[in-house]
């Protein structure tokens, strides 16, 4: 029986010899083989290295640099038709104090912050153009934005 093993082995051998041929032949490295590799002390972390590029863009504002307020009527589209009773205004805008909507002019009411988005429900408009506008606070500074849609009863 070890008769078969030992044949099986040297198959084996004469196999891996036969691909090790095959297989291209890697370079020597140019470094000596005396030289071992920089190893650290099981438990040091490596130290951070100055960095001589420029950091990767965060979409963060740098230092003085004034960030640019996003605001935007996601819900109704521009002259979209709408049924008269409940419809949910949906308002996107970028990290804000908080966000009043306008209809025809009249008094400013708040939006809700839900889900990422800014919320105010339409309720009892009558029927034909109306005007939505949208008024976005940031500490001093507002952002407006707009949008005509249409009731229908």
């Amino acid at each position: 029986m070890e008769k078969g093993i030992s044949g099986k082995k040297g198959k084996l051998n004469r196999l891996m010899s036969a691909v090790s041929g095959m297989m291209p032949k890697q370079e020597e490295s140019p470094m000596p083989k005396s030289v071992k590799k920089a190893t650290r002390a099981p438990g040091v972390r490596k130290t951070a290295q100055p960095r001589t590029e420029a950091p990767a863009a965060t979409g963060l504002p740098a230092a003085g640099e004034k960030k640019e307020l996003r605001l935007s009527v996601d819900y109704p589209q521009e002259s979209e038709t709408i049924w008269n009773g409940h419809y949910a205004v949906r308002i996107t805008a970028c990290d804000c104090d908080g966000i009043e909507v306008s209809i025809d002019g009249q008094a400013a009411r708040p939006c809700r912050n839900v889900a990422g988005h800014w919320w105010f429900d339409l309720r009892g408009l009558s029927a034909g153009s109306h005007l939505l506008t949208a008024r976005l606070h940031k500490g001093g500074n507002d952002a407006v934005a707009s949008r005509q849609f249409n009731v229908k009863e």
